[in-house]
């Protein structure tokens, strides 16, 4: 175990490095940012405060034109208030992968520091054909927030703890029909040894992207999804569903259907409008202890919400090529419940950044009464 972390510890100081030579090719970020976060009613007497650095470093080694392998690791280093670490540990140490491959390096009280490897895979490509084997990334989705066609793994609405698409141990195989057409067979096992075998079909018709899914969700519930994008009086509309009916349940159990609905339209001075809406018949059970991780994220492609509707909307706009504001919101409908942040962001340098954000989430909805605020200050490096 300790060899493990040492070459863990080792891979982590790369980020130093930015590295390019033939076949090899090294990137990441480096991402520290504090915030200070109020609750009522109060979860402690005292301040709520985190101060958390995020490296991610992507490695890549390309032997030929047809193998190369791909390498990425998360890693975060967190201090602050104790009750608040302990959610974050919780939240990093989960494991849904087949392998755990997620190394808890500094473990105490009000301190943290934890690395994984998020991607590792061997991707072999002839023609077209592609083979990819490995720790990867499927993501399968049409629309932006929620994704019921992702069934190998889901993406949280809100994080603080990892902004990017978490991967998967999987085989994936894809043939590409033609630039705008491709069928996938991808086949996964989790961590409790239970396997999600599906085939997905996309392909374009007019100026219209459409995809068919299908398959075996966790070994015990048949799935059937599609999806689409299209064009409409200079708006992008999206379109993403899926049903699920558990195969192996003893008794009556109702089935799984979820559609998600969505829009985008970017304007000429660079204005972008996006909005979403998700209904579902099987939610997210939340009580007191487990409100915020519940509500933000999302264990399983079989349960996206904690509401039977759900609606996001985001406002993106420049005001110069260094100064950006962008707001997000989130409203679910049962519990009357309400997300919303605030980011204004200002790029320093090429690779630099930096950006204040406020947050805010409102429950009220009997008896969970719980209000939060929250500012963040974020300073980002990317090499």
């Amino acid at each position: 175990m300790m060899r493990k972390i040492i070459m863990a510890c080792l891979f982590f100081l790369l980020c130093c490095i930015k590295g390019k030579t033939q076949g090899f090719n090294i990137s990441g970020y480096v991402d520290n940012y504090t915030m200070i976060v109020e609750t009522d009613p109060k979860i402690t007497d005292r301040t709520l405060w985190q101060n958390i650095t995020r490296n991610k470093l992507n490695a890549e080694w390309r032997f030929n034109e047809h193998l190369q392998i791909e390498v990425g690791m998360r890693n975060h280093l967190i201090c602050g208030n104790d009750d608040v670490t302990k959610v974050f540990k919780q939240v990093l140490r989960k494991n849904e992968n087949l392998l755990n491959l997620s190394w808890q390096a500094i473990d105490k009280k009000g301190v943290m520091a934890n690395l994984a490897l998020e991607r590792c895979v061997l991707q072999w490509s002839a023609n077209q054909w592609e083979v990819k084997v490995g720790r990867q990334r499927i993501n399968w989705g049409q629309t932006f927030v929620w994704n019921p066609n992702d069934v190998f793994r889901t993406s949280p609405f809100v994080t603080l703890y990892y902004p990017e698409y978490s991967g998967c141990d999987a085989i994936r195989t894809t043939y590409y029909h033609n630039e705008t057409a491709r069928s996938e067979l991808a086949a996964s096992v989790d961590c409790k040894g239970k396997p999600t075998v599906a085939f997905l079909h996309n392909n374009h018709l007019g100026e219209t992207d459409f995809q068919v899914m299908g398959g075996v969700y966790k070994g015990n519930s048949m799935v059937l999804g599609g999806g689409l994008s299209t064009s409409l009086k200079n708006s992008n509309i999206r379109m993403e569903s899926s049903y699920f009916h558990n195969f192996k349940a003893k008794g009556r159990k109702t089935d799984i259907v979820q559609i998600v609905l969505g829009a985008d339209r970017i304007f000429p001075n660079s204005l972008t409008l996006q909005g979403e809406v998700l209904y579902t018949n099987n939610v997210v059970k939340i009580n007191t202890e487990d409100i915020w991780e519940r509500s933000f994220l999302k264990y399983s492609a079989r349960q996206l919400t904690i509401s039977h509707w759900s609606f996001a909307g985001s406002i993106y706009y420049p005001f110069t090529a260094q100064c950006s504001i962008k707001a997000i919101t989130g409203y679910w409908l049962d519990h009357r419940a309400i997300y919303a942040d605030l980011e204004l962001k200002y790029q320093i340098t090429q690779n630099l950044q930096v950006s204040a954000i406020a947050h805010t989430a409102d429950y009220n909805d009997d008896p969970l009464r719980v209000d939060a605020r929250m500012g963040t200050l974020r300073l980002k490096w990317n090499f």
